[in-house]
């Protein structure tokens, strides 16, 4: 709806809205509306939440003109949620989203940068670094959770980076479509299906892979 997130303030911004020619203020309440819907849709889940949350302060921002800042964003949307919901400080999903999320925004910048510098790929040093920070950051959590540190989440997550976004996309759609349109909806199924059995297919293996995890 919105296009890339750094533009879609500026007059060089892109997605439905802009094309449609809706102001930056319709943009921001289509946005809310949209967000409210993924979150029906999808089920109130605690990283949900957290995306629902941190995409709302983002729709304020953008409406009142203000420029989107990611982590005072993010920040906020844990704030408010806690507050609304005490219970989510001991959910171990609400605390992984949180680090994951906040790996990207403050660590993978810089890290994508250095690698960058020493002449790696634009796209390839952006991906490894984004997943590196993320991995860095949830470790400490998911030794607490599971016993061990995977050897192989890296290079699995950056695997799995290719299906996510169809995955997230054509799921939601299909859900969306069910209530009211249960054909089409089945018809959508089928390509949702192949990005979401690759990433099951990644998981698998990746807990599979022998000497993959260090107790």
């Amino acid at each position: 709806l919105l296009g890339a997130p750094a533009q879609a303030g500026t007059a060089e911004r892109r997605g439905l809205a802009a094309l449609s020619g809706l102001s930056l203020r319709t943009s921001a309440l289509a946005g809310t509306a949209l967000t409210l819907a993924f979150v029906t849709v999808c089920r109130p889940e605690p990283s949900v939440l957290r995306a629902a949350g941190t995409g709302l302060i983002g729709m304020l921002a953008l409406a009142t003109g203000r420029p989107r800042q990611a982590v005072p964003a993010l920040a906020g949307s844990v704030l408010v949620l806690v507050l609304l919901d005490p219970y989510l400080a001991r959910s171990f999903g609400f605390l992984l989203s949180v680090l994951a999320t906040a790996g990207l925004l403050v660590l993978g910048p810089h890290w994508a940068e250095s690698l960058r510098a020493r002449r790696w790929p634009h796209h390839l040093a952006g991906a490894l670094a984004a997943t590196a920070a993320a991995q860095a950051l949830c470790a400490p959590v998911t030794v607490v959770l599971s016993g061990h540190i995977s050897l192989v989440a890296v290079p699995c997550n950056l695997l799995a980076e290719l299906a996510v976004a169809p995955a997230t996309l054509l799921g939601f759609g299909v859900l969306a479509l069910q209530p009211f349109f249960p054909s089409l909806a089945r018809l959508l199924a089928e390509p949702a299906g192949v990005p979401a059995g690759w990433l099951a297919f990644v998981g698998r293996r990746g807990a599979e892979l022998p000497g993959g995890q260090l107790s």
